[in-house]
């Protein structure tokens, strides 16, 4: 079942962007799996990032099992993140 996973990181939003525009390319390399949606936004108090995943097995494999990901991640100084992972009832409009 495909799951929304939302990535929030407070701090100085433009320090955090910066981070992840320099970081998400190498990180990502290696990922098993990639998400079918990645938006990464600006927040009043940090930005916000959210995925959209095929499966939660798959969010699992390419971010938290992914030993690459995570060192690369850390090694960027990247804060911890509140992480909320959602199961998709419906993911589009009718016509």
């Amino acid at each position: 079942m495909p799951v929304r996973a939302i990535f929030r990181a407070d701090g100085d939003p433009d320090d955090l962007l910066h981070r992840y525009d320099k970081t998400l390319p190498t990180a990502t390399a290696t990922a098993p799996v990639r998400p079918d949606v990645h938006v990464c936004a600006r927040t009043d108090s940090g930005i916000v990032i959210v995925d959209v995943w095929a499966s939660r097995e798959d969010l699992v494999r390419a971010v938290v099992q992914n030993e690459d990901f995570r060192t690369r991640w850390t090694e960027a100084g990247w804060p911890d993140e509140a992480v909320e992972v959602y199961e998709i009832h419906n993911s589009g409009w009718p016509v």
